[in-house]
């Protein structure tokens, strides 16, 4: 599930990657050294900047190398501009925004808890929602194709005119992830299992594998992943679900799973948790920070973006 934080301070932090801006706030010195420095660098990983006391980050989404968007808990909105991480406002100013999502720079949508917004290229606005239940996910097949997802079995798609829910709120499950192969072949992770939209209804939840999953990623029908709770990766082939790694208590939850290819696939979570999977096995990547992970996105497998917890790291080979 999602984590929420106090608000009490937004720094300014420098790194060899870009920088964090207010756009309406004057820059505040940080009281104490953060754990981990904007600017450092693992053999895989670079902190691109450090939220202190603030910025429970939770979804992010890259348009090109030059162009990426990350929101909080708090109700931020940031963008990198290919130099820096610029704090942007949106039309609604959402006191929690959960999810990121977008087709080009002149098509990205947010949700959260009051709703959903568009940006154009040039201004963010409010687009009417059929549902009221706080949204935490957003994932599209294109931009006549986007599924906003939520609590109380919140399904709500967009068809390029205007949304609508698919299913009746107030039934079960809390949405959290989804991701199709094609528009007629989309799945949704929730905390009772995992639904399927076939292009005409969804399934009820099913619990496939032995823990609640969180994430979810794919390259084709039969080549879709999972992630969840005490480290365990799920599978699908098409076919049926497996676990890929079993969940151990002393494994940490992972969160959110994101690739650049079949065999080259990254999964993100609690504890500064990065696995890397190079389509033989999974391995640990060493992230440098110990703050929780919540998402991962990229547009190749040298650029590639994580957020989580005070922090947003940036993939060392885009140095």
């Amino acid at each position: 599930m999602k984590t929420a934080l106090a608000l009490s301070l937004f720094v300014l932090s420098l790194g060899c990657t870009g920088q964090i801006v207010s756009n309406d706030d004057p820059v505040i010195s940080a009281p104490t050294q953060p754990s981990v420095q904007a600017g450092s660098c693992t053999t895989e990983w670079c902190v691109s900047a450090v939220l202190q006391d603030a910025g429970d980050l939770q979804s992010v989404w890259a348009a090109s190398a030059n162009d990426a968007w990350a929101v909080d808990f708090f109700g931020h909105t940031y963008r990198w501009n290919g130099a820096s991480w610029i704090e942007t406002q949106t039309a609604a100013g959402f006191y929690s925004v959960s999810g990121v999502w977008g087709t080009s720079s002149s098509d990205v949508w947010v949700d959260g808890d009051f709703g959903i917004e568009h940006f154009d290229g040039t201004s963010w606005s409010i687009t009417p929602s059929p549902g009221y239940l706080p949204l935490q996910g957003m994932w599209g097949s294109g931009p006549n194709d986007v599924w906003a997802l939520g609590g109380g079995f919140t399904l709500e798609h967009w068809n390029g005119t205007q949304w609508s829910k698919t299913v009746e709120e107030g039934r079960c499950c809390d949405f959290t992830h989804a991701w199709g192969a094609t528009s007629n072949d989309v799945w949704a992770t929730s905390d009772e299992g995992i639904a399927h939209w076939d292009g005409t209804s969804w399934t009820f939840p099913e619990r496939f594998l032995s823990q609640n999953v969180e994430g979810i990623w794919g390259f084709a029908a039969n080549d879709i992943w999972t992630v969840g709770q005490f480290g365990m990766i799920g599978h699908y082939d098409g076919t049926k679900w497996s676990e890929v790694r079993a969940a151990a208590n002393s494994q940490s939850e992972l969160m959110s799973v994101w690739g650049a290819s079949p065999n080259d696939v990254w999964a993100v979570g609690a504890k500064g948790t990065i696995l890397h999977w190079d389509g033989a096995q999974w391995s640990d990547s060493s992230s440098g920070v110990t703050t929780l992970l919540e998402g991962i996105h990229g547009t190749s497998a040298g650029d590639v973006w994580v957020v989580g917890m005070n922090v947003i790291l940036h993939s060392a080979s885009a140095r």
